[in-house]
């Protein structure tokens, strides 16, 4: 399950004028992004031009959109969404998606956050694009987690994300104005109509389009967590899921060329707070195998004798790997000479002295050096 959450009058709570008596209005593109409560009861909403909130209000502050502002206030709750998945994609500062598919109970997970970050709402559902109009939509209900299409059926058909403006005004045009009204057009028309997309708005429909939420926040960290179904004392099984999770975070490090050297470790339980363990070790941390024995160690440092709920291994700062390749021509001539000299001997002392020659000892023929310089001279090969 993916939620998508939203901090309501996050701006303008920001700046400090949610209260003010003033209509307070925050821009981008030429579009309200938020509104405070007097604006709001002057009939303003977040869907409006620039142009017609300011003809509604005749008046009011209207402040500009500068994403440094807001930054900080961004991190704090974002953090707070961190606490129940390590797969938080931004979409803008005060919105965000967040993957709770590993969790057994991602419905209670969802809740619960919903409980803990303040001033947020949300909505749940299988795909990215139908949380986040779940999330538009109030949907409290959760109708995008247990029945997409009824979810869907009256929701205009230019407001289903995965089909582009140009399909939905087709299907309109051809009478079809709602998904509830599309859902009768048989995959074979849709084939005639719009080609290689067809499959793409069949599933739109149902509600079914699958989009992979990104893990881009924090940044510069990378982390994972594994849920038992039951907890779990069995050593060997906890050892299995510290490799497990040595493996996972591996793959995405060395697919992106970067190390750690400081690793945090959260044991998890069903009846009291976490434990956590966090130690900076001196070689760095990349591969499966320092992953795990770092993580082990960890977990070993904390003498836990309670049954484990879930494991967490963070790695809070990375780093991208430095590649140096030292020019030949930058070194002086001596260390040059003493690096081929060290170079050579390794070689015959493993293959033989007659396994490599240094050019300046070889013998040419007399015969071949006179008919060098002859050709040198005449010309003639």
């Amino acid at each position: 399950m993916i939620a998508f959450l939203q901090i309501q009058r996050f701006y303008v709570r920001t700046l400090g004028l949610e209260d003010h008596p003033d209509p307070v209005i925050v821009t981008k593109d030429k579009a309200v992004l938020d509104l405070n409560i007097a604006a709001e009861q002057r009939r303003v909403n977040a869907e409006m031009s620039t142009r017609d909130a300011k003809a509604s209000l005749m008046g009011g502050v209207f402040r500009q959109w500068e994403p440094e502002c807001y930054s900080c206030a961004q991190h704090a709750w974002l953090d707070l969404a961190v606490d129940f998945s390590d797969v938080v994609e931004p979409d803008e500062q005060h919105s965000a998606w967040v993957d709770l598919s590993i969790h057994p109970d991602p419905i209670a997970t969802y809740r619960a956050m919903l409980e803990a970050i303040p001033y947020s709402k949300g909505g749940l559902s299988p795909t990215k694009w139908l949380s986040k109009l779940a999330a538009k939509r109030n949907d409290a209900a959760l109708d995008a987690v247990f029945d997409p299409q009824a979810f869907l059926h009256g929701i205009p058909i230019h407001q289903i994300e995965p089909i582009t403006f140009e399909q939905a005004a087709k299907l309109e045009f051809l009478g079809y104005t709602t998904c509830g009204k599309a859902l009768d057009i048989p995959l074979d028309v849709l084939h005639r109509q719009f080609g290689g997309h067809a499959v793409t708005i069949w599933n739109a429909l149902r509600g079914q389009v699958n989009q992979a939420v990104q893990a881009i926040y924090p940044e510069k960290s990378a982390a994972d967590r594994i849920y038992f179904a039951n907890p779990v004392e069995d050593m060997a099984v906890v050892e299995n899921t510290l490799l497990k999770l040595a493996n996972q975070l591996a793959s995405r490090l060395l697919g992106n060329d970067l190390f750690g050297a400081t690793m945090k470790l959260t044991l998890e339980f069903e009846d009291q707070d976490p434990t956590i363990a966090e130690r900076t070790f001196t070689k760095p941390l990349h591969d499966r195998r320092s992953l795990y024995f770092a993580s082990k160690r960890l977990y070993d440092s904390l003498n836990n004798e309670q049954p484990v709920a879930a494991i967490r291994i963070s790695l809070p700062e990375l780093h991208h790997k430095v590649h140096h390749q030292e020019s030949f021509d930058q070194l002086e001539l001596r260390e040059k000479l003493q690096r081929a000299d060290t170079a050579i001997r390794c070689v015959r002392k493993s293959y033989g002295d007659a396994s490599i020659k240094i050019a300046g000892d070889i013998q040419v023929p007399r015969r071949q050096l006179v008919l060098k310089e002859w050709r040198n001279a005449t010309g003639w090969n």
